[in-house]
């Protein structure tokens, strides 16, 4: 958030929702997703300081035909690439 609520406001005008996360935090804790149309602009500026949510994301956004495999995600698909060796996958 760096302090600068002229900037908050703009970055909230472009986005339905947004990823908020604290910074002193890992592995997903403290993370929340913030429906930008249930606040007014001053209050959840001040929530988002209260709580020290300070980074903020927009959320991501897949392929529909990515989402049809599970929509409440973001799925991902992982390639594995061996270079002149073969591993066992069950041993990576």
């Amino acid at each position: 958030l760096n302090n600068n609520y002229e900037e908050f406001t703009e970055y909230i005008k472009a986005n339905k929702e947004i990823i908020a996360k604290p910074l002193s935090l890992c592995c997903g804790k403290g993370i929340e997703k913030i429906k930008i149309k249930e606040y007014k602009p001053k209050e959840l500026y001040d929530y988002l300081i209260s709580k020290e949510l300070y980074l903020l994301e927009d959320v991501a956004k897949q392929h529909k035909k990515i989402s049809e495999v599970y929509s409440d995600s973001v799925n991902t698909i992982r390639i594995v690439t061996l270079n002149k060796k073969v591993v066992a996958l069950n041993n990576l």
